[in-house]
């Protein structure tokens, strides 16, 4: 497994499902041992408060089991929500997969 794993959710993140694939996904390689993770959000349309409450839910088990998460390219609707609801502040979020890149290049250096 490569240190840095990456998810690229497409369409409208959130919704009504209980248990969506991209929290069963980065679960799984959390549960592997990933060093960190990257949701990249270049094709995600849309985020509501359930799409929030499951990147909150990700970021929870990512800091427990010592992996971190980043997000990046989050269109302006999106970093909206996150802010309305306050929780922007909470996650590592960068304009682009290169910026995160180097971060985690830094990081783990």
């Amino acid at each position: 497994m490569s240190a840095l794993q990456i998810f690229n959710p497409t369409g409208w993140l959130g919704g009504q499902e209980a248990n969506p694939p991209l929290l069963q996904e980065t679960t799984t390689v959390i549960n592997q041992g990933a060093q960190a993770i990257l949701i990249d959000f270049t094709h995600v349309t849309f985020v509501d408060s359930m799409g929030v409450g499951i990147l909150v839910r990700i970021l929870k088990r990512a800091e427990k089991e010592g992996c971190h998460l980043y997000l990046c390219s989050m269109n302006s609707s999106a970093r909206m929500i996150m802010d309305m609801i306050g929780v922007d502040q909470v996650f590592d979020i960068h304009s682009d997969r290169e910026s995160v890149e180097k971060a985690f290049a830094e990081q783990s250096g």
